[in-house]
């Protein structure tokens, strides 16, 4: 396990954990982690050694169950390495390309706004077919923003992703309603591919 920082731009592998806003909030969240889960400072980089099979620390006050030198095997330290990373996992764009999402209003029958989503950025909110065109993307079949239409990408003037930052708030909240079935429905949220 190692932090690594991640700029303008989220990791495209189902290996990566975290997102956390400083080295130092995903520092102190390891550390949470491994004395939750037993884990090994050294072997999740908290502790240096020079030594690659020298017991930690922690192993002498019962810690650690010694993967760092060879006590514990080290399938059953990566089964809990992995437990305990799990909740973290970095979520992958689930959709070929980018979404819709469609937002409406329990109290307000009127509210309907439209916002475009791609790779978890943010990428404005759409009211026409121009600004939808406007951001690369075009409407297969119908004239009007409902139900049955379809969003493709134009062949031009499509906005580069990298133009838009990635932001961890707007992912965490995207992750909340996007992925989760009920939170989408509490929240008259829904989403065109």
């Amino acid at each position: 396990v190692r932090i690594e920082r991640i700029d303008a731009s989220l990791p495209d592998s189902d290996q990566h954990y975290g997102l956390f806003r400083s080295p130092k909030q995903a520092q102190a969240q390891l550390t949470r982690l491994a004395d939750n889960f037993f884990l090994c400072y050294k072997l999740i980089g908290l502790e240096k050694s020079t030594q690659s099979k020298q017991a930690c620390f922690r192993t002498q006050l019962k810690k650690c169950f010694g993967a760092c030198c060879g006590s514990e095997a080290p399938e059953t330290y990566n089964e809990r390495l992995s437990t305990a990373l799990k909740r973290y996992q970095v979520m992958q764009w689930p959709w070929p390309d980018a979404i819709l999402i469609k937002e409406t209003s329990i109290e307000d029958e009127d509210f309907c706004r439209y916002h475009l989503v791609n790779q978890w950025r943010y990428l404005g909110q759409i009211s026409t077919l121009q600004d939808l065109e406007e951001n690369g993307y075009r409407y297969a079949e119908k004239n009007t923003l409902n139900d049955q239409d379809v969003i493709k990408p134009s062949d031009t003037n499509r906005q580069e992703l990298s133009d838009k930052l990635f932001d961890l708030d707007i992912y965490f909240i995207l992750v909340r309603f996007l992925l989760k079935p009920s939170s989408k429905n509490i929240q008259g949220i829904k989403v065109f591919p």
